[in-house]
């Protein structure tokens, strides 16, 4: 059994040291399943017919990282971390030539992009901005909020 080393969230506190604290163990938590495997393992699926691994898993949250705080909130041209083609979203769970050092590092690239945009926030209702909400999406969701990821799905155009 891997050492948890985690540090939970806490149950009272401001909303951006919540929001912190909320994000650092869920990513950690990835990292802890993670930590100690070899590619071989990261790549083992984690049950037929599904296709996800903890490579693809780490892939995709490089995505994610960078969907959420770098193209929403400063630079919403970046390009995707695993594709050519805009929002290929689907090319981070192809991990048969990846490696745990490359998509980790990615990861941590991105999450370290993410932390700094959030730390340089003058307020977390800073509203984000990505084009495609615009074709009928309505407005975007403010950054502090937990629903942002089905904004888009939720609002009628």
């Amino acid at each position: 059994m891997k050492r948890d080393d985690r540090v939970g969230p806490p149950l009272l506190g401001g909303e951006r040291e919540t929001l912190r604290a909320f994000l650092d163990y869920h990513r950690d938590t990835l990292a802890m399943k993670c930590a100690g495997l070899s590619d071989e393992q990261l790549r083992d699926r984690s049950m037929e017919p599904s296709t996800l691994s903890l490579l693809a898993l780490l892939r995709h949250m490089a995505e994610v990282e960078r969907a959420w705080f770098r193209r929403v909130f400063e630079d919403e041209a970046a390009p995707m971390v695993w594709s050519e083609k805009s929002f290929d979203f689907q090319a981070a769970y192809d991990a048969s030539a990846s490696t745990g050092a490359e998509a980790f590092a990615a990861w941590e690239a991105e999450v370290e992009t993410s932390r700094r945009i959030e730390r340089e926030a003058a307020s977390l209702d800073l509203v984000g901005r990505q084009p495609r909400w615009e074709r009928g999406c309505g407005s975007p969701p403010p950054m502090s909020s937990s629903r942002a990821a089905t904004w888009c799905r939720s609002v009628p155009p």
